[in-house]
């Protein structure tokens, strides 16, 4: 029994073919832009004249991916592409098709990175004391402490973002001391492993002075 990708695909596959077969023939192996029924024409503004700027507008579950995404992948060749799916058996489908026509598929995955061919590491793009600490605040203001009114902490934030900024130029020093290119798994792993001293004195592995905190 076929999933409902396959279903899919299959249905704006034939779709697709209908619309060049009526006189769009010429039209093969040609980036194609998919509007409407009988609405194909190729994606280059040099050829049609036509603005090729879309905004497609429409609530979850309305069939924008059935109707935009996967017309629009299923007939493209030449174009380079930066696509955003959601949905993972769409997006391995139509990996696979475009990878047989020569496409180098990259995927990245912010959910599951884990199984990404690429990823994103912010120490990549520091380079003096003033891009670390605007480091530090991006992340910081991604869990941003407020009072009970709901307004933001500049108290917390601040103190967070200076240990922060503290622990990435801690961490840069260190990598560049063993003459390798730092990383944030080297923020992570420093984190994981300061140690904080108790009022009774005891030593705490910072995260696990955290996790008691929260709990």
């Amino acid at each position: 029994m076929k999933d409902v990708t396959e279903q899919i695909m299959e249905e704006a596959t034939k779709v697709a073919n209908e619309m060049k077969a009526k006189g769009r023939a010429r039209m093969k192996e040609k980036d194609l832009t998919c509007l409407a029924a009988g609405q194909v024409f190729p994606a280059s503004f040099e050829e049609t004249g036509i603005n090729m700027n879309e905004l497609i507008i429409g609530p979850t579950g309305c069939g924008k991916t059935y109707s935009v995404t996967i017309p629009r992948l299923l007939h493209t060749y030449n174009k380079s592409l930066v696509v955003p799916i959601a949905k993972r058996a769409v997006r391995e489908k139509c990996a696979t098709l475009l990878k047989k026509r020569g496409y180098n598929v990259i995927n990245l995955d912010f959910t599951h990175p884990e199984k990404c061919e690429v990823g994103y590491d912010p120490m990549d793009y520091i380079r003096n004391d003033v891009d670390i600490v605007q480091t530090a605040k991006n992340l910081i203001s991604m869990t941003v402490s407020k009072t009970q009114s709901g307004v933001p902490d500049p108290y917390w934030n601040d103190s967070e973002t200076s240990v922060l900024a503290a622990i990435i130029a801690l961490a840069r020093e260190k990598a560049f001391e063993a003459k390798r290119k730092p990383s944030f798994a080297d923020v992570v792993d420093m984190y994981r492993n300061m140690i904080v001293k108790e009022r009774n004195g005891q030593y705490l592995r910072i995260g696990t002075f955290v996790s008691c905190a929260v709990q």
